[in-house]
């Protein structure tokens, strides 16, 4: 039940001006200042408790080594030029192939991206695999470029 903001009683309640100030009062002390209307009442907002999605964990494929080095010797391009190619040392593709070093994500997701292979796959907290399909929930440039560009295709072949 609200209450009174000069008197703390507890009951109905008028909105009043008292001395330039907007109360919520009772109507003992709307005599004080010039009653405005009824109260304008807030009340707390309630939480709205989300499911949570299940954690994804990522993990570099077993093997990443090999594949990577095959399929750069399959387009026959030197770890020099790969380096370049997705912005990273060559000792780094050196360590990568050679087994010393596996890749980090970033670096996994570029060869992935570079090659057209699949080197990360997603996990949920239970262990068991995921799609391992990446897709971003936003739209993106590339979605629009990719829509525009089958539009085009598709006038052309009519």
């Amino acid at each position: 039940m609200p209450s009174c903001d000069m008197c703390g009683a507890e009951g109905k309640l008028v909105r009043s001006l008292i001395e330039g100030t907007e109360l919520n009062v009772c109507k003992d002390c709307s005599k004080f200042g010039k009653t405005l209307a009824s109260p304008v009442m807030f009340f707390k907002k309630q939480q709205i408790v989300k499911e949570s999605k299940p954690e994804l964990l990522e993990i570099i494929v077993a093997g990443c080594s090999r594949i990577i080095k095959q399929k750069r010797e399959q387009m026959g391009i030197t770890q020099e030029d790969l380096a370049k190619k997705i912005a990273e040392k060559e000792s780094i593709i050196q360590k990568i192939e050679s087994g010393q070093t596996e890749p980090s994500l970033s670096v996994a997701r570029k060869l992935e991206k570079f090659f057209n292979i699949l080197l990360v796959e997603a996990y949920d907290e239970k262990g068991g695999a995921m799609s391992t399909k990446r897709k971003t929930a936003e739209f993106t440039i590339g979605d629009a470029i990719k829509i525009k560009h089958t539009k085009v295709k598709q006038d052309e072949e009519e």
